[in-house]
């Protein structure tokens, strides 16, 4: 369970990041461990479909099953 500071944390960045106009991908960056966010709002027409997803720390990019 997390802590209330880890829940602010986590959602004063997903804020700014929306203001950005970024979308978190909630899935964590296998490089480095930090939350990977949508890297733009297409959706690969791949079976099963997926989207770009990028880390904001490390710049790890990979694919993510929708």
């Amino acid at each position: 369970m997390k802590t209330l500071e880890e829940h602010n944390e986590a959602r004063y960045r997903f804020y700014k990041m929306r203001r950005q106009g970024m979308s978190l991908a909630g899935v964590k960056c296998d490089k480095c461990g930090e939350e990977m966010i949508i890297s733009d709002n297409i959706t690969l027409a791949s079976n099963p479909p997926m989207k770009n997803v990028e880390c904001p720390g490390c710049g790890h990019r990979g694919y993510m099953v929708q």
